[in-house]
């Protein structure tokens, strides 16, 4: 599979990245209410592996509530994106700013990582190639866990060298929050 190159902004990562320092400063302090994790669900869906291709595809699923706000894990490999119910505000690398409303959909390139801002209550799938889909099934949960499966670790890092590309810096005062404020 070849895969999309992303359009490298320094500025857009650190953003991304300081508002989930931040984030995580909230919850730790007890400043900000965590999402319950019974109010973020995922449904996960696997085909089976194609004959001639050799691979299946894995769907993955996320229903989450208005006001929510997170920060993505970063993609290992190019995938689809569908928004298929709600609203959202999203800011990426890859496509900077924006609003989107369902139905839409996009494909998201290595190395992208996302900050979402949950306007209306949303479900977001992701869509990837699974080269065995019964092993890969093994251990997905649908309730919000704190730690990957196997699988999902070869999908997704937290780490932006594992993609080939350059870390954020910490400066928490920035601008973090600013993609916020555009009206949507």
């Amino acid at each position: 599979m070849s895969n999309i190159a992303i359009k490298e902004d320094l500025g857009v990562r650190n953003k991304i990245f300081n508002l989930e320092l931040l984030l995580n400063e909230g919850l730790d302090s007890g400043k900000l209410d965590p999402v319950e994790k019974s109010q973020v669900t995922y449904r996960h869906l696997f085909t089976e592996k194609h004959k001639e291709h050799g691979v299946g595809m894995y769907a993955r699923e996320m229903t989450a509530p208005a006001t929510s706000i997170m920060v993505g894990y970063i993609h290992k490999e190019s995938h689809f994106t569908f928004l298929n119910k709600g609203k959202v505000r999203v800011l990426s690398e890859a496509r900077g700013v924006e609003t989107l409303t369902a139905p839409c959909s996009f494909v998201s390139p290595l190395g992208s990582c996302r900050a979402i801002y949950v306007i209306e209550e949303c479900v977001m799938t992701c869509v990837y190639l699974s080269a065995n889909p019964e092993k890969d099934k093994e251990g997905l949960s649908e309730e919000l866990q704190d730690n990957l499966t196997p699988y999902e670790l070869s999908l997704l890092t937290d780490n932006y060298r594992d993609v080939g590309l350059s870390p954020p810096s910490e400066n928490k005062s920035q601008g973090v929050l600013e993609w916020l404020d555009q009206k949507y």
